[in-house]
């Protein structure tokens, strides 16, 4: 638990100090999102506010630079196809915290920070 709060609260940190141009949100992550079932619903005033509404592809570009299409669906406000493989991909765990920067109509800068005590990957991920 006590990792789950740290990885929090280093996500709402480095959000913080995030250019406030790019609109952005904090995601901790939950058994459901990374696991099984692999649906990350979004919040919803962030996808009124900033998101096509229509289903559309949503661009995920990760510390590295690399881009994974993910399927965004708009009348459920939230990643589905392609989340998943980012995810795994990630290796994103159940109390990782993620910070969402959209630098682009359609796509997301992710920003991860890992939740895991003791491990050297406990560092963000940009």
């Amino acid at each position: 638990m006590k990792a789950r709060m740290e990885a929090a609260s280093k996500a709402e940190e480095l959000e913080s100090q995030l250019d406030p141009e790019f609109p952005s949100f904090m995601k901790r992550m939950l058994h459901s999102h990374v696991v099984r079932g692999f649906w990350l619903g979004l919040p919803s005033h962030f996808c009124d506010t900033y998101l096509p509404k229509n289903d559309c592809t949503i661009t995920l570009v990760d510390e590295k630079d690399e881009e994974f299409e993910s399927k965004y669906l708009a009348y459920k406000k939230g990643l589905s196809g392609g989340w998943a493989g980012f995810a795994l991909d990630h290796v994103i765990r159940d109390g990782d915290s993620t910070v969402f920067q959209l630098i682009k109509p359609t796509t997301f800068k992710v920003h991860i920070i890992r939740a895991a005590v003791g491990d050297d990957n406990n560092e963000e991920m940009e």
